[in-house]
């Protein structure tokens, strides 16, 4: 079995058990309504000033087939049916998935 056939068993198998339907809302086009994976890691920072502290970096995992185009930043995310998250960063793992970083924007 091929490296991307296991990937995708993988990565399904992780979608139905810890996905969450949300909706993604690209800066141009249509929103859609997809099961991806929310994260509220918390990271540490050390801005070079020798103390560290803690914060908040929430990432969502999509399953790029779902969208009809390329995740971008400026793109938004409806998650819980009420907190708006921006997308700041778009990772592509080069196995068809992407980890995109968020940040809060407001709610509805």
């Amino acid at each position: 079995m091929a490296f991307s056939d296991l990937a995708e068993l993988v990565q399904g198998a992780c979608k139905d058990t810890f996905g969450q339907t949300v909706e993604y809302r690209p800066l141009s086009g249509d929103a859609v309504s997809i099961t991806a994976i929310f994260d509220r890691v918390w990271t540490e920072v050390d801005p070079t000033s020798g103390v560290a502290f803690s914060t908040n970096d929430p990432t969502l995992g999509v399953d790029l087939s779902d969208l009809d185009a390329a995740p971008q930043q400026g793109d938004s995310v409806l998650i819980n049916g009420s907190d708006i998250y921006g997308v700041t960063d778009v990772q592509e793992d080069g196995q068809g998935w992407a980890v995109l970083h968020l940040q809060r924007t407001g709610s509805e």
